[in-house]
Order: C-alpha cells, then sequence, then structure tokens
C-alpha cells in the first residue's frame, strides 16, 4: 500500500489530538523509510517474478517482528522529543499504532512477500494488489475520505482546501503510475522488472517523498484551526 497509509494517519489525529498530522504523516511511513535506507546499501528493495506475480524482498523493513521493533523506535523517538510534555506518553502509542498500521494495510495488498521475521520462510500477504483496479479504489478512498473529513473538521483560507485536494490529486497519479500500472503491465506479460525504478536514486527519491509530503501537510496544517464544536 502507498497513499493508502495517510489515511489512518488523519483519523487517528483528528479523534485523539494528541499528535501533529505531520507527525502521523512520518509515523506510517516509517516502515518505508527503513526500507529506503536499507536500499541505500543494498540490503532491501530487489524485486522479481515468483509464479508470474511480482514480490519484493523486504525482510528486515516489513517483517511482522521488524514492523513491532520499528514502530517501537519511532514512538519513541517522538516521546523523546517531546519528554516532559503533557500527553506524550499517550503520543508514544498513538504513533506506534500509527507506525504498525504500516504492516496491517500491507498486509492486505501485498502479495506474499512479508515474513514473519527477518530470515522466515513463512510469507504473508493477501494479494490485493492483484485486483489492480479494486486495491487502486480502495488506497483513494482511504485517502480521499481522510482528506475531506479534515477539511470538514478544520477551518482556514479557501487556497488551503484546493492545495490539499490537489495534492491528493498528485498522490493519486504517483498510486497509478507506481503501483496500479505496474500490476497492469505484470498481468499483461510486458512488465520489464529491469525498468523498474531501484537503488540509490529511487531510495533517496522515497526519502525526499516522504519528508517532502510530512512537510507539506505540516504547512497546511499550520494554517488551519480545528473549527469549533458546537
Amino acid at each position: 500500500m502507498f497513499i493508502g497509509h495517510y489515511g489512518p494517519a488523519v483519523f487517528d489525529v483528528l479523534r485523539s489530538g494528541k499528535v501533529k498530522l505531520w507527525h502521523a504523516f512520518l509515523a506510517v511511513q516509517a516502515m518505508d523509510i527503513v526500507f529506503c535506507i536499507l536500499a541505500l546499501f543494498g540490503l532491501e528493495g530487489a524485486a522479481s517474478l515468483v509464479d508470474g506475480n511480482l514480490v519484493f524482498d523486504i525482510p528486515w523493513s516489513h517483517s511482522f517482528v521488524g514492523a513491532i521493533f520499528i514502530a517501537f523506535i519511532a514512538a519513541s523517538i517522538y516521546r523523546l522529543s517531546y519528554r516532559g510534555e503533557r500527553g506524550s506518553m499517550r503520543g508514544f502509542w498513538i504513533i506506534a499504532a500509527l507506525a504498525f498500521s504500516h504492516w496491517v494495510l500491507d498486509l492486505l495488498v501485498h502479495r506474499p512477500d512479508l515474513p514473519f521475521y527477518p530470515g522466515s520462510t513463512f510469507m504473508m500477504g493477501f494479494g490485493l494488489w492483484d485486483y489492480a483496479w479494486a486495491s487502486y479504489i480502495v488506497e483513494v478512498l482511504l485517502l480521499g475520505t481522510a482528506i475531506a473529513w479534515w477539511l470538514a473538521k478544520t477551518t482556514g483560507p479557501r487556497w488551503t482546501t484546493v492545495a490539499a485536494w490537489l495534492f491528493v490529486t498528485v498522490l493519486c497519479v504517483l498510486q497509478f503510475f507506481s503501483i496500479t500500472k505496474t500490476t497492469l503491465d505484470q498481468q499483461a506479460g510486458t512488465l520489464d522488472l529491469a525498468a523498474l525504478p531501484s537503488g540509490v536514486p529511487f531510495a533517496v527519491s522515497g526519502l525526499i517523498f516522504f519528508v517532502g509530503a510530512a512537510a507539506l501537510i505540516g504547512w497546511l496544517e499550520g494554517k488551519r484551526a480545528i473549527a469549533d464544536r458546537p
């Protein structure tokens, strides 16, 4: 999953009110951030076709045990950064839950390439990505409904609403070309594995994207305020 991960970030932040939205944006992508760092050193990221299905070598960042560890580290960084502030312990658990939500959602969409622990031969994944358009719609709905709810529950200049929906549109386009089209090409037998992004440029672009998305939503968040409740 890609853009759908941001859905829980928005819903949990508005419900709890304990962490900033940009914190949550980084938390839900913590596993992919670790993946990009490992890919920089060639430790993860190789793609291959297994029984005609595209799977990825992600034993550390996307294993069940690895996901728990990454969630703990992400939450600990948050806790240490806001130590002494009221609600920081609750924020710890929210960040941990958001970070682990990445693995739960990936379990739905990935083909069986999520190991129980690094080195495990037991692979998990329900393969919703094999239904390219269905998975695309699910991800767009997760993101779109979350942003719509955030805009409904906050107030700010009209341009921030336009900017938020432009952001959603860009993410939807990226989702299509990075995942949906890849699956469609695979199913049509026209996928060229050598043409898929990989290595250092792919890892660096991923890190820039995740940080940039968090920075952008944090900037918009600063321009809007929670609407007064009646």
